[in-house]
């Protein structure tokens, strides 16, 4: 087996186990046997770590989550001179559920769970090489919603992009409570709604009704890094 064939089987069964258990739900010993590599010290060879297997899933799938939404934000500017609200966040929710990409397979649920467990091993949506597309996004959410300020607008963001995370998170899980042999038959109807364009589009109109409820008057801020991500979000600085 060629050394890019074993490190690629370690990404796939390491991104379904963690999906499912959690990271630390997930021994190397398993992600080994998973991928049907030779020893448990396959990981340390092609990766450094477990941790550093972990990053590199989560810069992985938000490398393909970038270039979908580049090229989705490419054909949507060149067809349209101001997108509206709605077109964006779609383009925000699609991105995560590409069928068509692998790197994307379980990447919702794998997130959701790196986010609430390994915190500092997540990706920062609006930093980093990869959030080139994420970037303009919001950079049309600050020409669509010129009544929130910075903070406020980066705090809408946020909330809905844990949103949408969250959602298809669910998403995943129900799939593959669906794929199992003893589903129950609402388990499985729950799957092929969750599987339809219809669900997706509601993922996309909540988030929607998320960016645009008015702020209650008096709302504190959460402002500790608010200002400084919402300026690099404007100017492009990238970690």
């Amino acid at each position: 087996m060629s050394s890019d064939v074993t490190s690629e089987r370690i990404r796939r069964a390491s991104r379904k186990l963690f999906a499912k258990r959690g990271v630390n739900g997930v021994s190397v010993r398993e992600v080994v046997a998973e991928a049907g590599a030779r020893n448990n010290g396959s990981i340390h060879y092609y990766f450094g770590s477990k941790d550093a297997l972990v990053k590199e899933l989560v810069m992985e799938g938000a490398r393909a989550i970038d270039e979908y939404r580049r090229e989705a934000l490419d054909a949507l500017e060149n067809g349209v001179a101001a997108p509206d609200l709605r077109a964006i966040m779609a383009i925000l929710v699609d991105s995560m559920v590409n069928e068509a990409d692998e790197r994307l397979d379980g990447y919702a649920r794998f997130m959701a769970g790196v986010r609430l467990n390994q915190r500092h091993l997540a990706n920062n949506p609006l930093e980093g090489r990869w959030s080139v597309g994420t970037r303009r996004c919001y950079a049309h959410l600050g020409r669509l919603l010129p009544g929130f300020s910075e903070a406020a607008l980066l705090q809408r963001f946020t909330i809905s992009q844990a949103h949408i995370v969250a959602a298809l998170a669910e998403r995943d899980a129900i799939q593959d409570l669906a794929a199992q042999h003893d589903a129950t038959p609402e388990i499985r109807e729950s799957a092929a709604w969750w599987g339809s364009r219809l669900a997706i589009d509601d993922v996309i109109d909540t988030a929607v009704a998320l960016m645009v409820t008015p702020a209650r008057p008096g709302a504190v801020l959460s402002r500790t890094g608010l200002a400084a991500a919402a300026a690099r979000a404007r100017t492009g600085d990238a970690q």
